[in-house]
């Protein structure tokens, strides 16, 4: 089973609509995107990647599953405006990793945000076939 497919699970579970992924870490194991900026939306049939012009060709080679879009203003104002034109309403958020400041001006979007601290940590925890080889040769 995919990441994306589990995530896409344990949203149908909390029953979320989207998901918004802004730490490094997290961003990266679910995207494959290694750039320094960015934020993931995550739908059930959508897959959204946002970052900055400096990293669109990166973006785009590294995420194929991924729409990329060019931030046009601040990261977090792209994040709100993909939100209204997904026309979500219960958004999960890294409640353990935003800060209070990004959690009030995401809250601003008329969404109901939910945290799923550690549940991307959760899904990590578990290796699949691929990883547990990369950490077999590494040995």
């Amino acid at each position: 089973m995919s990441r994306l497919t589990k995530l896409n699970q344990s949203l149908k579970e909390k029953h979320l609509e989207a998901v918004v992924i802004l730490s490094d870490y997290n961003r990266r194991y679910l995207s494959g995107f290694t750039g320094t900026s960015g934020a993931l939306i995550i739908t059930e049939s959508k897959q959204l990647l946002i970052t900055d012009f400096r990293y669109i060709e990166q973006a785009t080679s590294q995420a194929p599953d991924f729409t990329i879009i060019k931030q046009q203003g601040a990261l977090i104002d792209e994040v709100k405006q993909q939100l209204e034109q997904l026309n979500v309403q219960n958004v999960g958020f890294e409640g353990d990793l935003v800060s209070y400041d990004t959690y009030l001006q995401l809250s601003k979007s008329y969404i109901s945000l939910i945290s799923i601290s550690g549940l991307v940590e959760q899904i990590r925890e578990v290796k699949d076939e691929s990883e547990i080889a990369i950490i077999q040769k590494s040995c």
